[in-house]
């Protein structure tokens, strides 16, 4: 595979690669298959885990919850 980053074209190769881009690039530009989230195509939700500051966080959820996540 040959990407394109700080260092310019970088060739790699590997018997497996995992695509932690977020939102599957790795996937699509090599044309594979792929699922996303589970059985109901359903994500795992934002993690937050650093500290953060001015957070609504009943606006957070509420928003949460609008997208079918009952966690929050």
């Amino acid at each position: 595979m040959i990407v394109n980053n700080k260092n310019g074209l970088v060739a790699y190769k590997a018997k497996c690669f995992i695509d932690c881009t977020g939102d599957a690039d790795l996937i699509k530009l090599v044309g594979a298959s792929y699922q996303s989230g589970n059985h109901n195509r359903v994500n795992q939700p934002v993690s937050l885990r650093f500290d953060m500051a001015g957070i609504d966080f009943e606006r957070f959820h509420a928003y949460m919850r609008s997208l079918g996540n009952d966690q929050y």
